[in-house]
């Protein structure tokens, strides 16, 4: 939108010389072309600090492991009611997912990799029952929590339930 802005901006500044050096008629043609593109260059501004906000939202829940949001607000200088606020417009438009915004806790929870953690416990677990002779079935049917489906799992994988994308990982209990 900015660049659309700037060129048709270029333009009436273009059209404007054109007037102000003897053709009056181009006066016309630069607020056609000048008037648009300032108001692009202005609506276009406000969307490009949100874009720079939401890219550190991103580094900072993505990249890194801080899920404060209380800590995050302080790093990118934007007020935490304000990251609580943007964060579901985030996960909404598919830039950030597996994401849950705790409110009460003022925390960011990411349960995929909440379920690799049970992943490494279980694979663990798993071996430490072998090395005593515990017999472990490498594959288990589990109910979904989240929509009752079925779903087999081996115990050293975490996989996303096909009908409501419920995380399901192999439970030794």
């Amino acid at each position: 939108m900015q660049t659309w802005g700037i060129l048709l901006a270029c333009f009436g500044a273009l059209y404007l010389l054109m007037a102000i050096t003897g053709e009056p008629e181009m006066l016309v043609a630069a607020f056609v072309f000048g008037v648009p593109g300032v108001i692009l260059i202005a609506l276009a501004r406000p969307k490009r600090k949100r874009a720079k906000r939401y890219k550190q939202y991103m580094i900072f829940i993505s990249g890194g492991d801080e899920r404060n949001i209380d800590i995050i607000a302080q790093m990118t200088k934007v007020s935490s009611e304000q990251i609580m606020e943007e964060l579901p417009q985030l996960v909404m438009a598919g830039l950030l997912y597996d994401v849950q915004i705790n409110r009460e806790k003022r925390r960011i929870e990411r349960p995929a990799t909440d379920a690799r953690k049970v992943e490494q416990k279980l694979k663990a677990a798993h071996t430490e029952g072998v090395q005593r002779g515990d017999a472990i079935p490498r594959h288990k049917t589990i109910s979904c929590p989240g929509c009752s489906a079925n779903t087999v799992v081996a115990f050293d994988e975490v996989v996303e339930c096909k009908y409501c994308t419920t995380q399901l990982a192999y439970n030794l209990v």
